[in-house]
């Protein structure tokens, strides 16, 4: 089996490849025909990196959106409306300047990955921001990503959490 780091490298050449435009409209259209989804009222998303899978469509939607923005060792969850102002972070991410709220008040955080298994087993960036917050939330997880980031198996530890729902397109 491959290591993360493999993985990690295999993951981001095969984006390089992909319409991410076309695949993450399907993935939007797939995430508001979920039950999760139409019954969310505060709902996490991300702000996409280059390559990465871009959900701000849904943002035009009747929810309470937001985003991550790092703070230390954590990822803190902030209000976001579609024209808010946002800053560059330490990985070249974008965050909202708003003020936080707490993780609680989440029904949905949708993920994101370089890639997952058929177990709904998720490989991100290699930091654990996501693992930390999704240890403390009661919230549904989903995980939207092109068919062929889903690899066979990924190699998990200990504090790897498993997403709830995985979108594939």
């Amino acid at each position: 089996m491959d290591s993360k780091t493999e993985l990690r490298i295999k993951a981001k050449n095969i984006r390089k490849t992909l319409d991410i435009k076309n695949i993450s409209h399907k993935l939007c259209e797939k995430i508001k025909a979920l039950d999760e989804y139409k019954n969310a009222k505060n709902v996490l998303i991300f702000y996409p990196l280059e390559y990465e899978v871009n959900l701000l469509e849904l943002i035009n939607n009747e929810k309470n959106f937001y985003l991550p923005k790092i703070k230390d060792e954590t990822l803190e969850i902030c209000p976001y409306k579609h024209g808010d102002m946002l800053k560059l972070n330490q990985f070249r991410i974008q965050e909202p300047i708003t003020k936080s709220v707490s993780s609680d008040n989440m029904d949905l955080i949708i993920l994101p990955a370089l890639a997952a298994d058929k177990n709904n087993n998720r490989l991100g960036y290699g930091k654990g921001y996501y693992d930390r917050l999704l240890k403390n939330t009661k919230a549904t997880t989903i995980l939207p990503l092109p068919k062929v980031l889903i690899f066979e198996q990924i190699p998990t530890e200990e504090h790897d959490k498993t997403v709830d729902i995985l979108l594939i397109a």
